[in-house]
């Protein structure tokens, strides 16, 4: 029976991060939902619930059912509420998803699935650059005059919301030239991504690495010249690297005249905490907002492109569901967060699995503050449930 939930749950994870196949036949939909079910029947036999899944699991649907009243008031106002509620769903699929992951002591092949997937998102970056976009992939836009493709993973931004995530599993997860051929492609692949999260991203997990392992700025330095040669190479031998350079510079608004250059990094995380949440409150109302705008909230993320965008997965949760769940649930991560930095001390001498994990939880909140869609985009989604799940079960400080 072990041997089948393994590969179940593995089948799982990959169903949920090659989400994107269902552009290409809709009948991934049906495939991806048969391996849920599956999956969700053989941990039941295997696993069992506890008190606390289940109160966990009523109170998501709980606030499920809600933003499905609240979708089908607004219904009317601001068009039809299928395609936002079908996507919205994503979100009781990814938590449960990641509960039979944390549950199953499954945590270890959840990140190393993850890491060769972001591998594969960075190449399709690459693949895009080289012979033109693919078409069943999200649509691309420009950035410093070259055009910006969104990858494997999903929308324009995914990847450079998770890619400093995907450095921290494949460096815990991965040893010797696998380590570091990893880290390299999903390197590069950030920057040839031109976006500014990517590269705010990748920074950070380094800085989260070396601070958990102890490594010493020449350890660090050494790792770094080494990730960032190999990237070179790839880069200057697919003809990417003008790319890269020009789109890293223009991301953090120090570009030449002769390229059209964007605003800065800084810049761009204050627009998404005060400038973009002010012009949704402006258009809805704080009276609308007190209680939510159900899918319609949730803007281009759920499928109304039209509709005004927070850029900001805390805020997400006012226009969805309102100011009192957005207060109960800013109280919960705040008590998570805090308890994953009384552990932090601790991790120095964790297992791989703890060291991972807090590490990606945190990132994942932080990430939060400057994105959209966070809680129902299935890769996001479920990567950021399996995070907080595992820190929502931490026992002990060893």
């Amino acid at each position: 029976m072990t041997k089948v939930y393994n590969v179940l749950i593995s089948l799982l994870i990959w169903s949920f991060f090659l989400h994107l196949l269902r552009n290409v036949n809709s009948a991934y939909v049906a495939i991806q939902g048969i391996i849920f079910f599956a999956t969700c029947a053989w941990f039941y036999v295997s696993y069992k619930l506890t008190k606390s899944d289940v109160i966990a699991i009523a109170i998501l649907c709980c606030v499920f059912f809600y933003v499905l009243l609240l979708s089908v008031i607004y219904n009317d106002d601001y068009g039809g509420a299928a395609l936002g509620i079908f996507r919205f769903s994503s979100l009781i699929m990814a938590f449960l998803s990641a509960l039979m992951v944390v549950r199953s002591d499954k945590v270890d092949v959840f990140w190393m699935i993850f890491s060769q997937f972001m591998a594969l998102c960075a190449l399709s970056l690459y693949f895009q650059f080289i012979f033109g976009p693919i078409d069943w992939f999200a649509e691309s836009s420009e950035r410093a005059g070259f055009s910006r493709y969104a990858s494997l993973a999903g929308s324009l931004t995914v990847y450079g919301v998770i890619c400093g995530m995907a450095i921290i599993s494949s460096y815990f997860y991965f040893q010797g030239w696998k380590r570091i051929l990893l880290i390299a492609i999903i390197v590069s692949g950030g920057f040839i991504s031109l976006q500014k999260a990517a590269i705010a991203n990748i920074f950070i997990a380094a800085v989260g690495i070396a601070i958990i392992e102890k490594v010493s700025f020449k350890q660090l330095f050494k790792i770094g010249v080494i990730v960032l040669v190999i990237g070179a190479v790839v880069l200057w031998s697919t003809g990417l690297y003008d790319i890269a350079e020009v789109g890293f510079k223009s991301s953090l608004g120090a570009a030449g005249e002769d390229v059209q250059s964007d605003v800065s990094l800084l810049q761009s995380a204050f627009d998404r905490i005060i400038e973009l949440p002010g012009i949704v409150f402006d258009f809805y109302g704080l009276n609308r907002l007190f209680w939510g705008m159900g899918v319609f909230g949730g803007s281009g993320s759920l499928g109304y492109p039209d509709l005004p965008m927070m850029h900001n997965a805390y805020f997400d949760i006012i226009s969805i569901a309102g100011l009192p769940l957005f207060s109960a649930l800013l109280i919960y991560f705040i008590t998570l967060i805090y308890k994953a930095t009384y552990y932090f001390d601790t991790l120095m001498s964790a297992d791989v699995d703890r060291k991972a994990t807090v590490l990606i939880f945190l990132m994942s909140m932080l990430n939060m503050l400057f994105a959209s869609g966070n809680f129902f985009q299935p890769v996001i989604a479920i990567i950021l449930w399996v995070s907080v799940i595992y820190v929502a079960r931490m026992r002990n400080r060893t």
